[in-house]
């Protein structure tokens, strides 16, 4: 056995839930940085990615897009925080006839397989 407990971020989804898992995730990262910085005063200020921090990330509905943008694409919460919130800002936006139209060509077009993506730090 591991002495290293491993350390897995969980985010909830559904919209306003995801935002809220994001401004929690925030404090926790400010967190980090200013242990960080006082186990090592010398060492340059730094803004600290959950990807460095957590072994396993995952999530879901909006927040498996999170796990996705902070685990896979290394991102850091506010690069995340801009893209989803613009992302749910705009979703009204889509549902046009047009739009829908256009996405349920390219449902039919497409088969629909089930899968669990799991990443890894």
């Amino acid at each position: 056995m591991t002495d290293n407990p491993l350390r897995i971020l969980s985010l909830d989804g559904g919209g306003v839930r995801g935002i809220s898992s994001l401004y929690i995730l925030k404090e926790l990262m400010r967190q980090l940085a200013r242990e960080y910085q006082e186990d090592n005063p010398n060492a340059p200020e730094l803004t600290p990615r959950p990807c460095e921090y957590f072994d396993l990330i995952c999530g879901t509905s909006t927040g498996g897009l999170i796990a996705l943008m902070l685990g896979r694409l290394r991102m850091v919460w506010n690069q995340t925080f801009v893209i989803l919130t613009f992302s749910l800002l705009t979703t009204p936006f889509l549902n046009t006839k047009s739009f829908l139209k256009k996405s349920s060509q390219v449902n039919r077009m497409t088969t629909k397989q089930p899968s669990i993506i799991i990443f890894s730090s």
